[in-house]
């Protein structure tokens, strides 16, 4: 089973949950609207705000869905909604679009938004983007906010992210530059008949020393027994 699925088995437990403390049963038509709905926040802000309304919810009916979004923004710290952050990341176009007109290609702005220097950056860079056609204006408006819009708060993650599989990449591809200029194992170390061949060589070479240096002592021997018998007479 998908993290997915599971997710959404334990938001529909949660839910049951929520319905059974107030004396109902939710329908199953009810439920699955509800996780539906439910996909764009994750399940620890659904737990949360469950356990928020079982703690403040002071009436006998059972909360609407929109008592439990108003729940989950009440317990997440910082929480923005997606309707809020797209009318930001359309703000942060148009602003976008203004700096490019003003400044061009050749002077990049300084950005007062980290959202925003993170998209640009992702979407290729100031230069990149000072390129775009306007033909492409309406695919690049849609792609730079859905992209601004799932990276707010998440730049640092993300960019780590990409770093992390930047420096795998470079690190294995060292580790096969190195590997690739090594020459092969064949090509530097001597094969078993190379060596017996060596060994035999210098076998011989030390039998031809030990002839000559045989030849050399009957040569002194026969010296010393001339130079005796010349003594002698």
């Amino acid at each position: 089973m998908k993290e997915e699925e599971k997710d959404l088995m334990r938001k529909a437990a949660a839910f049951q949950c929520l319905s059974v403390n107030f004396g109902e049963e939710m329908p199953n038509v009810i439920l699955k609207s509800w996780l539906k709905l439910s996909r764009p926040y994750t399940l620890d802000q659904i737990n949360n705000a469950c356990v928020y309304l079982l703690q403040n919810y002071k009436y006998r009916s059972l909360p609407t869905f929109p008592m439990v979004i108003d729940a989950i923004k009440r317990t997440t710290p910082g929480f923005v909604d997606e309707k809020t952050l797209e009318i930001a990341a359309q703000a942060e176009w148009y602003k976008l679009q203004a700096n490019i007109a003003r400044l061009g290609y050749y002077r990049r702005p300084v950005f007062d938004n980290k959202t925003t220097e993170f998209v640009v950056r992702a979407l290729g860079g100031w230069c990149a983007i000072c390129n775009w056609s306007s033909k492409e204006m309406p695919f690049r408006k849609k792609e730079f906010i859905d992209l601004w819009v799932n990276s707010y708060g998440k730049e640092k993650i993300m960019e780590e992210g990409a770093n992390s599989i930047i420096k795998a990449l470079t690190a294995k591809i060292g580790i096969e530059l190195v590997d690739n200029a090594l020459p092969a194992q064949s090509d530097h170390l001597p094969s078993d008949n190379q060596i017996t061949s060596s060994d035999n060589q210098i076998a011989s070479t030390n039998q031809i020393t030990s002839t000559d240096n045989q030849i050399a002592s009957s040569d002194n021997q026969i010296a010393s027994t001339r130079s005796m018998e010349i003594t002698k007479k």
